[in-house]
């Protein structure tokens, strides 16, 4: 820091402000404070020595006497354009937008081609949801400043965040060509293309954000995110661990380590659970619990059941918590839905049906969130994202509800400490093998984990003729189609390893896969040189790019479904098994490498239920080799499958019922309250 210095007395006064700003602008604000409290002894009123010092107050964070400052300066000089301009920047930054755009409008009265007036005020509205006068503001300050990078950066903001996307991106390369080493502009790109399921442009524009600051941790993280949806948990995994390193406090970067790490090979249980712990020790730990305590002694009476998910909207969360949402006896239990959604659909209008009360808690943070739930007077927390996006596992860690509950939305332990229960079944948790890997006490449903509701986004469409199983596809082709629609996510080397066995020792079957990236040339390139390393030719596999058309009707070209491992099918292997597809898993000794397990044992098909690799070909190679049985199954597989736990929702929902009942006795009885 540059030495402060003495005002002499003998320059004129605009020399000692001229000399006060050049410490201001030279970053040493202890000397130009100094400079200026010297000036204002002598010259208590003068104009330019309050703003200034006023806008030195907000360098240093100090808005509120910035404010004071400044508008001290606008009583004694009521035109000075800038004072307003600056006044308003300064109330902006302390949260007062109201006022702030008031003042920038100001501004803009005493000079009508203010461009940065109009950039910041449309900041200010940006900011209180008014997207739309923004837009305006940012494309008036364009108007008179053509080649204003942050007019454009922050346009391509407000039309993004309004679903313009095509605007957005060109306001953004706009931004990036008046000035190339714009930084959050290529950052935002990529995040634009991520949006858009362009994975390769995402990766080019992350990267070069990137190379202008390999400090943004944010773009680690998004970084790891698209490499994780391209199948490369591994890449994605250092992306992740970069972008903690950067930020420690970064709770969503470590939920992606631990979602990735479900993923990728060669972790063992032990590592995940021990991540896990130090997940809660880092960001959860030292959190202030509100202390809720279970409330009145009846353990029959109605029981207030709070749903927090992120995911209420088209997502294969809806898939699962409709059915018990849709048959929840409201006579016995009071619902709360509250919703982190970032945006709405029709199938968020359809849930808040279910619910006897609707909370939106995406403005809230996780004290105020927390504290809601409390004054709600929830006897019951469900968590339904765990460690998945738009999750509110840190309200959790406050415990604002005496008992709470992880379920569905994440294939493990939470790490939480406040969260009591995990629901599971016998057979992705037989007793005994996963106890030491859960924080959470497991509760096993008697049937199994979870409930399909298929069409769960488009409910007449259940019954559409184009929906029918069709027979086995080998049966006309003359071959036979394997095939996996999961994320690339889960396809493992391991599993490219021994899917390319399996196509050696049926040397005239294809194996057609479907997934998000899969449209790009470079992504089917990457997968195409996985399976050659293993002798298996490009002509062999069907590779396709994901689109909510081909959901359901793309099994009709499928003869048998491969699950992945470690992380097996969840949604997807419900959708394969409905449509007719036998499905062949390969028993873990997690919940996340047992779903397969769970959903086959329901179904009675154990016999599809592989323990080693070797069994697993096995049991394709022998549905393989009699078509006709194969047709048989595939054409049994639908009735099976509606007529069984999995789709029994009103008895699903009594089991989950009972559950929730079934821990309210428990946590009532271990506090003397029967």
């Amino acid at each position: 820091m540059k030495k402060s210095g003495k005002v002499d007395p003998s320059p004129n006064l605009a020399a000692q402000v001229t000399l006060a700003l050049q410490h201001h602008r030279a970053g040493d604000f202890v000397g130009a404070e100094a400079l200026y409290r010297q000036i204002l002894e002598s010259n208590p009123g003068h104009a330019d020595t309050l703003h200034l010092y006023g806008c030195l107050a907000g360098d240093q964070g100090q808005y509120e006497r910035s404010i004071a400052l400044i508008t001290q300066a606008i009583e004694r000089s009521p035109t000075a354009y800038p004072y307003y301009y600056n006044l308003a920047n300064q109330l902006a930054k302390a949260g007062r937008l109201d006022e702030a755009a008031r003042y920038f409008r100001t501004a803009i009265q005493l000079k009508p081609d203010y461009a940065f007036a109009y950039n910041n005020l449309g900041q200010a509205l940006f900011r209180q949801g008014d997207n739309k006068a923004a837009i305006d503001c940012y494309r008036t300050a364009i108007k008179l400043q053509a080649n204003y990078a942050d007019a454009h950066y922050n346009l391509g903001l407000a039309l993004q965040d309004m679903g313009d996307l095509g605007a957005a991106q060109a306001a953004y390369l706009e931004a990036i060509r008046i000035r190339p080493a714009y930084e959050l502009a290529h950052y935002n790109l990529g995040n634009l293309y991520a949006q858009v399921q362009n994975p390769d442009a995402a990766i080019a524009a992350y990267r070069q954000a990137l190379s202008i600051r390999p400090t943004n941790n944010k773009a680690h993280t998004n970084l790891g995110n698209v490499l994780l949806k391209l199948g490369q948990p591994e890449t994605a995994l250092i992306c992740f661990r970069e972008g903690l390193r950067l930020d420690p406090q970064d709770v969503f970067s470590h939920s992606n380590v631990l979602l990735a790490m479900n993923y990728a090979a060669g972790y063992s249980a032990h590592d995940i659970f021990c991540e896990h712990l130090e997940f809660a020790q880092n960001h959860a730990h030292k959190l202030r619990r509100i202390g809720t305590d279970i409330n009145h002694t009846d353990i029959d009476r109605k029981l207030r059941v709070g749903y927090v998910s992120g995911d209420f909207r088209w997502h294969a969360v809806a898939y699962f918590v409709d059915a018990v949402l849709q048959h929840h006896d409201h006579q016995a239990f009071e619902l709360f839905g509250y919703s982190n959604t970032a945006t709405e659909d029709a199938v968020t209008q359809r849930l808040k049906g279910h619910f006897d009360h609707w909370r939106n808690i995406r403005a809230l943070d996780d004290d105020h969130a927390a504290e809601l739930i409390a004054r709600d007077k929830i006897d019951i927390l469900v968590d339904l994202s765990g460690h998945t996006a738009d999750n509110r596992l840190l309200v959790f860690a406050r415990k604002p509800a005496p008992i709470q509950v992880t379920w569905l939305g994440y294939p493990n332990t939470t790490g939480l400490q406040a969260m009591d229960y995990r629901l599971t079944d016998g057979y992705a948790e037989p007793e005994g093998m996963t106890e030491q890997y859960n924080v959470e006490k497991l509760w096993r449903l008697p049937d199994v984990f979870c409930c399909y509701t298929p069409c769960a986004d488009k409910p007449e469409r259940r019954s559409s003729p184009e929906l029918n199983v069709q027979p086995t596809p080998a049966l006309k082709n003359g071959y036979v189609t394997f095939g996996c629609f999961n994320n690339l996510a889960k396809m493992s080397p391991p599993v490219v390893a021994l899917w390319a066995r399996l196509l050696r020792e049926v040397p005239r079957a294809r194996l057609m896969l479907e997934a998000a990236g899969l449209d790009t040339d470079a992504q089917r390139k990457h997968v195409r040189e996985q399976f050659a390393v293993h002798g298996i030719h490009a002509d062999r596999l069907v590779l396709l790019g994901r689109t909510p058309e081909q959901q359901y009707v793309l099994y009709h070209e499928v003869d048998i479904a491969l699950d992945p491992f470690p992380c097996n099918g969840g949604t997807t292997s419900f959708d394969t098994l409905w449509m007719g597809v036998p499905l062949v898993t390969l028993a873990g000794h997690t919940f996340v490498s047992r779903m397969g397990v769970s959903l086959l044992s329901t179904l009675g098909l154990t016999e599809l239920i592989a323990q080693t690799e070797d069994q697993y070909i096995a049991i394709a190679k022998g549905l393989v080799s009699n078509l006709d049985s194969l047709n048989e199954l595939r054409l049994d597989l639908r009735p099976r499958m509606e007529t069984s736990a999995l789709l029994d929702q009103t008895r699903f929902t009594k089991n989950m019922e009972a559950a929730l009942r079934g821990m309210w006795a428990v946590e009532c009885a271990a506090k003397n309250l029967l």
